[in-house]
């Protein structure tokens, strides 16, 4: 079996049994797995997971318990078009509906140190984000498409209303593929507004990426 392989079974087995608050080991001996029942799922995924290489493997697992009734999700589940759906809802609903709760706090945590890392590659600075750019696409767009970074974050950046309607302007066939929850900038506004958490997690990046414009 290949390590990512591996990865993708131990990372089912934490998350199944982690959602019910069960003990779990991880398994380290994979001598004949190919005989398990869920070897043929495994490989599945691996060629999913290789195809779409920017999604996080414990955050597609995850994400029907959060978008479902259901109690428990077999790995075979994970190779219909109902995880993906749910992995999708997971993103564009659930986090945007509860930006207080653990899971949308940690999407916006590392939305924002995938952003200063972002920046510091390419040799922007921070407050550059919203206006760069790559083969006439904006890069942030990019990067909500691929679930790197989540909307909240966005709010960070002074003038964010007016680059998200210029984008929306510009390129009107695009906000469908890539993030349709653009259309909703009012509510999403107001959810981060009206949060406990979120919203000073958002304003505390706001203030840094203003140190670095001035």
């Amino acid at each position: 079996m290949t390590e990512l392989e591996k990865n993708i079974y131990n990372q089912w087995l934490i998350v199944s049994r982690a959602i019910e608050n069960k003990p779990f080991k991880l398994r380290n001996n994979f001598d004949n797995f190919e005989t398990n029942k869920h070897y043929p799922a495994v490989v599945k995924l691996a060629s999913f997971f290789k195809k779409h290489n920017h999604l996080d493997i414990k955050t597609f697992f995850e994400a029907p318990y959060f978008v479902s009734d259901s109690s428990y999700h077999p790995l075979e589940y994970y190779v219909s078009m109902k995880a993906v759906n749910a992995y999708k809802k997971y993103h564009e609903k659930f986090l945007l509906d509860n930006p207080d709760t653990k899971v949308s706090l940690e999407f916006i945590k590392n939305s924002i140190v995938f952003i200063d890392k972002f920046c510091k590659e390419q040799n922007l600075s921070t407050n550059q984000y919203m206006s760069a750019e790559e083969n006439g696409i904006p890069c942030f767009l990019v990067h909500l498409k691929e679930k790197k970074v989540s909307i909240y974050a966005l709010f960070s950046f002074k003038g964010v209303n007016s680059y998200i309607k210029n984008v929306i302007k510009k390129h009107p066939n695009l906000i469908e593929i890539y993030f349709n929850p653009l259309y909703r900038m009012d509510y999403i506004r107001t959810k981060l507004l009206t949060s406990a958490k979120a919203k000073k997690n958002v304003n505390l990046f706001k203030k840094y990426v203003e140190r670095e414009g001035n």
